[in-house]
């Protein structure tokens, strides 16, 4: 079962209009927040971080991908958590996360990565946070529902983009989440920015 936060998003991050490009002077701002957070400090931790994010700001399937991990991890006998930045609106995914193993909470992530590492956990699986910079995660997935892709294809506030769609070329594999929907389209979109990316195919199932 796959569970999305719920967003309105404006007409115009669906598709390009005036209004996106009245806003793009903001978006600039967003890059140069993205800048600086890239050159700052990074905190490496003991225990193995895996964190599971997007880009397109909305429901992609992370969650649903956090707790297939876990599962996967649990056969091997490997000790794992989640860790899952807290947020007031997003209750119904941290109870979720509960259902299926130790979750550690925390308003900042480091925080919580040093509960687990402190609980003698092996594996910490990050449920969101992939445009935090302060953390040296050991591999890092995006991920995107097929439907949605990119919308406009701007960051906001122009358009859905935590960040460039081009930084895909930092993240150690991408999800393509969905029924299958507009798969070769997608695919041939990635791989004109970053030819040797590895992509994996998620089906939401009920």
């Amino acid at each position: 079962k796959i569970f999305n936060m719920r967003l309105i998003k404006p007409k115009f991050w669906i598709n390009k209009n005036l209004l996106s490009y009245f806003l793009y002077p903001l978006t600039r701002i967003t890059y140069l927040f993205n800048f600086i957070k890239v050159v700052s400090p990074k905190k490496k931790f003991k225990i193995k971080t895996i964190c599971v994010g997007n880009i397109y700001l909305g429901g992609t399937g992370k969650t649903s991908l956090c707790i297939k991990i876990n599962e996967i991890l649990k056969r091997k006998n490997i000790k794992s958590c989640f860790v899952k930045k807290f947020y007031k609106n997003q209750v119904d995914e941290q109870k979720i996360l509960e259902k299926n193993g130790q979750v550690f909470f925390s308003k900042n992530r480091i925080d919580s990565i040093k509960q687990a590492e402190q609980s003698k956990f092996d594996v910490a699986i990050i449920d969101d946070g992939l445009q935090d910079r302060s953390i040296n995660y050991d591999k890092r997935i995006v991920c995107f529902n097929n439907i949605n892709w990119i919308g406009n294809g701007m960051v906001i506030p122009s358009g859905p983009l935590r960040e460039s769609l081009y930084n895909i070329k930092k993240y150690d594999c991408i999800f393509l989440n969905g029924n299958l929907e507009n798969l070769e389209n997608i695919k041939k979109e990635i791989i004109k920015i970053h030819s040797e990316a590895k992509i994996y195919i998620g089906q939401y199932k009920v």
